[in-house]
């Protein structure tokens, strides 16, 4: 909906009670924003963002869209009380060199791996 501003326009945002978004921490993204804008503008009603993933690739709060945060529950909380397995990592040693891709948002930019020869592969 926030991708498609025409979807957006045709909305009866004064007739809607609440917008419920979930992976709320996209809401930081401009096209985001303008649907919660849009919203906010015509509607009294209630914005609620759920996320699992509070924490921000590029630290952006999420205090700037949402008044207040109403239920939060620490990863270790979750572990002890069993509502998630204890966290396990491995580390693979590769000859793989991946000088030169970049990272965004804590991720490797997946265009630039699927394109091995702007890279170097052993």
């Amino acid at each position: 909906m926030a991708r498609d501003s025409r979807r957006l326009g045709n909305l009866p945002l004064d007739q809607i009670g609440a917008l419920v978004m979930d992976e709320a921490h996209w809401s930081a993204a401009l096209t985001y924003r303008k649907l919660i804008n849009q919203f906010s503008e015509k509607s009294p009603g209630l914005i609620l963002g759920v996320t699992a993933t509070p924490k921000r690739g590029d630290r952006v709060g999420l205090d700037n869209v949402f008044a207040e945060m109403v239920y939060h529950r620490h990863l270790e909380d979750l572990i002890e009380s069993g509502h998630i397995c204890p966290i396990t990592g491995w580390q693979i040693h590769t000859e793989t060199v991946l000088e030169g891709v970049h990272v965004r948002c804590g991720d490797f930019v997946v265009g630039e791996l699927a394109n091995p020869g702007q890279h170097t592969f052993p």
